[in-house]
């Protein structure tokens, strides 16, 4: 029997491609506009993203924190994320506490309907004075 085409099968196999390409596509997406908002300093665009009301801090820590910097860059797509449906995004942050600098590190996954909640590493404290620009910043030895 030869084989006969069909719009209907045609259709579905259309929209199954497609579904395929966006779950793929859509997390790496997402995780470029989270990274271009952090970068940009519109941390209340970023606090959007969160899935979670409880995960928002960026804008918080923002006001609270003196000398508050963020940045994020993509972490290397892989075969599970692909499969998995998320994009990991690594993420350094640091800001001036009382009298030393605090920079603290971590991961936080994109999927195409938000962020999910960051994995934050342990804080790190430094010894450095800052004056407000970053290019006169200097360390002191004890």
């Amino acid at each position: 029997m030869r084989p006969r085409f069909s719009l209907r099968a045609f259709f579905a196999f259309a929209a199954l491609v497609a579904m395929i390409c966006a779950w793929c596509v859509l997390p790496s997406m997402a995780a470029r506009r989270f990274v271009r908002a952090v970068e940009m300093r519109e941390f209340r665009a970023a606090d959007e993203m969160f899935r979670n009301a409880e995960d928002r801090c960026l804008e918080k820590w923002d006001e609270e924190c003196w000398s508050f910097r963020a940045a994020g860059r993509l972490a290397p797509v892989t075969l599970g994320q692909l499969m998995s449906g998320h994009r990991l995004v690594e993420f350094n942050i640091n800001y001036f506490a009382l009298d030393q600098t605090v920079s603290r590190n971590g991961l936080i996954a994109v999927t195409p309907l938000g962020v999910r909640t960051p994995e934050i590493g342990p804080e790190r404290f430094g010894s450095k004075f800052i004056d407000g620009n970053p290019e006169t910043a200097r360390t002191f030895r004890q």
